[in-house]
Parts: C-alpha cells; sequence; structure tokens
C-alpha cells in the first residue's frame, strides 16, 4: 500500500503510462495488406515497358524510312545529273564517209584490188567500187553472208569504157550472180557485160537475180553475147518502198529466143513468185516487148502485182 506523506499536501498523481512504439514493418504490413494493389502494381509495370518498347519500335521504323528515302532520293538524283551529263556531254554518231575501192591490175594504187569480189569483202555499206581496166575478166557472186555487205555500188572508173567478160568458160553459169544481195548497185555508163566464151559458146544468161533484194539496182548497162537472157529474175522480190529496179537497159537481139527480161520462179522456193520490181521505161529501145520481156510458158503466176511490165 502506498504511503502518503504526513504533510498536509494532496494526493500525487500516477505517471502517464509511454505511448505505444509504431513498429516499422507494421506499416508496410499495412499498406500492402491489399491483394489488389499487388496486381495494380504489375500491370501498370508491364504497360510501362510495352509502351517503351512500342515507341522505341516506331523510332527505329521511322529511322529505316528515312534511310531508304535518302538512299533512293541519292540514287534518282545521280541517276538525274549522269543524264543530264550524258545529254550535254554526247558527241554525234560517226557519219560513214564513202570511200572509192579500184579494180585493177595495177595494185600499186591506194586501195586497189585485182577482182571486184575481193574489193566487195573488204567494202563498207554505201562504198563505190570502180573498175579501171576497160576488159575486165571474171565471174562474179554476190550474196548476203554474214560479216560482209552487198550494199555497194559499181560503176566504171571516170573516163573509162569496161567490157566485162567472164573467168568461167561455163554456158549455164551466169557472169554476175546476185543472191540476195539488197542494196547492190551496177550502173553505167560505160559497162557492157559481154557473155562471149570463144568464137562458138556464149554464157545463157548474163546476170541472175535470186531472193529478198530490197533495193537491188541495175541502170543505164549494155548486154552483148547471151543465148537465152540479158537478165534472169527468178524468186526474187523487192520491197514496196524499196523495190528492184531495172533502169535504162540496153541489149543487142538477133533471135526470138533471146530476152531482155525473163521471169521464172520455183513454188517451192521462198519467195514464191517475183513481186516489187520497178521496170524502167527505157529499157531495151527498138526492141518488141513480146520479146523483150518473157514469162516463163507465158505463165502470169511467176509475178506478184507489183511488177509493171510494159504492154505488149
Amino acid at each position: 500500500m502506498l504511503q502518503l506523506p504526513e504533510s498536509g499536501h494532496g494526493p500525487i498523481a500516477a505517471p502517464p503510462e509511454p505511448a505505444g512504439e509504431e513498429v516499422p514493418w507494421e506499416k508496410l504490413a499495412s499498406d500492402t495488406a491489399d491483394p489488389a494493389a499487388h496486381i495494380d502494381t504489375g500491370a501498370n509495370s508491364v504497360r510501362r515497358v510495352l509502351k517503351a518498347s512500342t515507341a522505341k519500335a516506331k523510332a527505329q521504323e521511322r529511322r529505316r524510312l528515312g534511310l531508304v528515302a535518302a538512299i533512293i532520293t541519292t540514287l534518282a538524283l545521280a541517276g538525274l545529273a549522269f543524264g543530264f551529263w550524258k545529254y550535254f556531254t554526247r558527241h554525234p554518231a560517226p557519219v560513214h564517209q564513202e570511200r572509192h575501192l579500184l579494180v585493177t591490175k595495177d595494185t600499186t594504187q591506194p586501195n586497189s584490188y585485182r577482182s571486184v569480189a575481193r574489193a566487195i569483202s573488204e567494202a563498207r555499206a554505201g562504198d563505190i567500187i570502180e573498175i579501171g581496166d576497160e576488159e575486165h575478166v571474171e565471174t562474179l557472186t554476190v550474196e548476203s553472208r554474214p560479216g560482209s555487205t552487198t550494199a555497194v555500188t559499181i560503176r566504171a572508173a571516170p573516163g573509162k569504157n569496161v567490157v566485162w567478160k567472164p573467168s568461167v568458160k561455163d554456158e549455164s553459169r551466169a557472169l554476175i550472180t546476185l543472191s540476195k544481195a539488197s542494196r547492190f548497185v551496177l550502173k553505167g555508163p560505160g559497162i557492157t557485160l559481154d557473155g562471149t566464151i570463144d568464137k562458138k559458146r556464149q554464157l545463157k544468161n548474163l546476170v541472175s537475180i535470186f531472193g529478198y533484194s530490197a533495193g537491188l539496182t541495175l541502170e543505164d548497162l549494155d548486154f552483148k553475147s547471151f543465148s537465152h537472157a540479158a537478165v534472169l529474175i527468178m524468186n526474187c522480190q523487192g520491197e514496196q518502198d524499196r523495190p528492184v529496179r531495172l533502169l535504162n537497159l540496153r541489149a543487142a537481139i538477133t533471135d526470138k529466143k533471146q530476152a531482155g527480161l525473163f521471169f521464172n520462179a520455183a513454188p517451192s522456193v521462198k519467195p514464191e513468185y517475183n513481186d516489187y520490181i520497178e521496170i524502167g521505161p527505157d529499157n531495151f529501145p527498138g526492141i518488141d516487148p513480146a520479146i523483150a520481156f518473157q514469162l516463163k510458158d507465158n505463165d502470169n503466176s511467176v509475178n506478184g502485182n507489183n511488177v509493171n511490165l510494159p504492154k505488149k
């Protein structure tokens, strides 16, 4: 029992009880006691990660697209610059200057050859071959071949009158055979094609023309000493804008069996008939057209609709 002092003072109050101390883990427990808080915190974290990843991916895609656009733009500008450079620095295409080649026995002269065949083999399209000897002996075949041209002009050298005779003494072989000889030109004046083999024999045909021969031209020529035709045309065609042209031709015809132009065709051969052939009005003057222009067996089917034979 508490003893009170004997003095006259009043009763002494008891000291207050100490306040309870807050334990740290109790506060933590109280903050996280709700399970929903744990769930909400995890979801927010996932959303933040996904949002950051998406933003990063979009930024990378924008950088990639920008890089592609920059590359395309650079290439386009480079191509445009190259195009301008090519346009303003281009050089005009070289123009072929025709050359004059000489056929003569005297080959010491520049660009000279002993035969027309050899000159043609060395020629470029558009070249002119001149025959410089007044007697030329050669049996010639001109045909389309890879690496060579038939687009040449053959004529007499200035001031020359050339008599062209065969080197092959075979009556059945023409003096000049032209096979698919597009743009080939043989022109006078000053060239006589002579089929004399010897005192008793002569060539059957002087010139034979075969195949597709756009632009081929025989002009201003003389023919003599042949038994059948000055010019045989067989399975030969030009083109509408580049016909075969036979102009101002003359022949010494003394027999009705001879023809100036003789047309023939074998249906099994391409082209099947003759066509796009221009025949000048001044061919074979003084000769009956019925003799000058003949068809095999008088068969009009050997010619197409574009062969303008003179009326007989």
